[in-house]
């Protein structure tokens, strides 16, 4: 679903039957029903924007909290250079500051990332 641009959902249920709510929603048992996909669609001015800034000379990279899959497929719709390569926030953390000076340069998508790794 991801890798089809899409963005999903788990869907559970849980039953309730006593007088006083237990202290954390994970302590309900759950029962997986299933999951739901849903498109985010990209402005149509997007690609175009993205297309003005390269004209300008101006690197356009993305940094995302969606999956790889979901990035590329977005990158892909507006135009972002070489969408197939990638690095993800878990690897971000690992690196050493040299080596993420190297990646930097040649990678667009930096997906699965979390406000603290910006």
């Amino acid at each position: 679903m991801a890798d089809k641009g899409l963005r999903f959902l788990g869907v559970a249920k849980a039953g309730f039957q006593n007088d006083s709510l237990p202290e954390k929603q994970h302590d309900f048992e759950f029962e997986f029903i299933g999951l739901l996909g849903f498109i985010d669609p990209v402005r149509p001015s997007v690609a175009q924007s993205v297309k003005e800034c390269y004209t300008a000379g101006i690197r356009v990279i993305m940094i995302t909290g969606d999956y790889p899959g979901t990035a590329q497929h977005i990158a892909r719709q507006i135009g972002l250079e070489d969408p197939e390569k990638y690095i993800v926030g878990p690897e971000l953390s690992k690196m050493s500051e040299n080596k993420l000076a190297e990646e930097i340069k040649t990678t667009n998508i930096f997906a699965r990332v979390v406000p603290e790794q910006n």
